[in-house]
């Protein structure tokens, strides 16, 4: 589902086309409410934040809003750089969205790496987890998830999550190092290091509504 509420249908090499009609009447209750979803995304975020090419990002997860500025140049692709204080300076061919969208994609995926990998460094070392390391990824819809080796993953949106929540998913995937599973057990292990576990599970649910538009255009 796109941000604009449209439908892109993907199917195999060789699938049968004539079944992709029945196949969306089949799934009419998830576009429904996918375009629900969207709706509901759009009002929350209020005017002007369904325009694809954003003039600010706000990251709540480290209290900073960081201004952006386009430079027009027929140079064959964009560049982005940080320029002064929390500015960030996109040039080249940035009438083309997508390749706007690719690049602002990329510095937010670099920052997360130096803003959330620390970050679970300092909790597990807080609250005595071992973990055998963490990367940094876009998910479309986990905010984080826990390997078999111990690895954790994160997904770069979090910078946009407000710090409480943020520090909630990163204990979950910590938690997973002693309960690899959902089990009571997991749930008592993580209420005892976030005693507002119940709370931030439901904030969690909608903080999809920090998340600007354009960072899962690609991903729908």
């Amino acid at each position: 589902m796109l941000a604009d509420g449209r439908l892109i249908v993907q199917v195999p090499p060789g699938f049968d086309t004539s079944r992709i009609e029945s196949l969306v009447q089949g799934k009419s209750s998830w576009i429904q409410a996918s375009r629900r979803q969207l709706n509901a995304s759009h009002a929350a975020h209020g005017p002007g934040h369904s325009d694809m090419i954003p003039r600010q990002l706000v990251l709540h997860s480290v209290d900073e809003v960081w201004s952006l500025s386009y430079d027009e140049r027929q140079c064959g692709h964009v560049e982005a750089r940080e320029s002064g204080t929390r500015s960030l300076q996109l040039s080249g061919e940035v009438s083309h969205h997508p390749s706007v969208h690719d690049v602002l994609r990329a510095w937010l995926k670099q920052k997360a790496f130096r803003e959330l990998v620390p970050w679970i460094e300092r909790l597990a070392d807080r609250h005595e987890f071992r973990y055998s390391g963490a990367t940094v990824r876009h998910q479309k819809t986990r905010w984080g998830s826990f390997s078999s080796q111990g690895r954790v993953s994160l997904n770069m949106k979090l910078l946009f999550l407000p710090p409480h929540l943020v520090t909630h998913v990163l204990l979950h995937e910590l938690c997973h190092s002693v309960h690899p599973d959902h089990s009571r057990d997991f749930w008592r292990l993580l209420e005892r290091h976030d005693p507002l576990c119940d709370r931030h599970r439901q904030e969690i649910r909608l903080a999809g509504r920090y998340v600007p538009l354009f960072v899962d255009l690609a991903l729908y």
